[in-house]
């Protein structure tokens, strides 16, 4: 799979960063764009008592970074959402991941569906943007009580490879929480080694063509 990554960094380490990136690829938690995921057991979807325990147990999460499908997501994320006074310079990085490893990044949109979504205005929302694997875990959480339960299930979703696929191909532009613009987000596990890395460049002014106007936003689907 083709990914392309936006960060902001420091104009004087712009550099040295696209150096050891293109040297080294993405080998450890450097920096402060790294997270964790978690890859939990797929049957765990059959335990009828389900909660953020099972599929987030300690100790147990893979280091990962943050990436889109599409060069468009990532310019908004280098150029917009993580530049600020100090990091004010975007850098794309493209690199080849195997799709054992990548998960659907729900953080800014899919959890806050399955928590608060309304299944009469939402399901067509999740079919579009997750397919219809993703609308089956949906109908799941939705029908527990249970919010632990609902993220629970949630966390399972995102590492379907019916579901990443799905997302991968998603061309609506969603509006997500903190004003986030995306038309597909992921977690990729590390490391991504230099092998993988494609590219790495700064963004030069001007800035590109925004990402269109949101076709979906958290408002639709209350």
């Amino acid at each position: 799979m083709h990914f392309y990554r936006g960060i902001s960094v420091p104009a004087d380490k712009a550099e040295d960063v696209i150096k050891d990136i293109r040297a080294n690829g993405i080998i450890s938690h450097k920096g402060h764009w790294l997270m964790d995921h978690h890859k939990p057991d797929p049957t765990l979807i059959e335990k009828p008592d389900l909660t953020i325990e099972d599929t987030r147990p300690k100790g147990a999460g893979v280091p990962a970074v943050c990436a889109c499908g599409t060069f468009e997501g990532a310019t908004y994320y280098g150029w917009t959402h993580n530049k600020n006074e100090e990091n004010d310079t975007p850098i794309i990085i493209e690199f080849e991941h195997g799709s054992d490893n990548v998960a659907v990044d729900g953080k800014d949109f899919l959890y806050t569906v399955l928590q608060i979504g309304v299944p009469e205005r939402a399901r067509e929302i999740v079919r579009a943007v997750f397919g219809e694997k993703g609308l089956w875990y949906a109908d799941i959480a939705w029908a527990s009580a249970e919010q632990s339960a609902r993220i629970a299930i949630g966390d399972l979703m995102i590492h379907d490879h019916e579901v990443v696929s799905a997302h991968y191909a998603n061309v609506l532009t969603i509006a997500g929480r903190h004003n986030t613009r995306f038309q597909n987000a992921f977690t990729v596990g590390m490391p991504i080694t230099s092998l993988e890395i494609v590219d790495v460049y700064r963004l030069i002014a001007p800035p590109p063509p925004p990402l269109p106007p949101p076709d979906i936003s958290l408002a639709d689907v209350k």
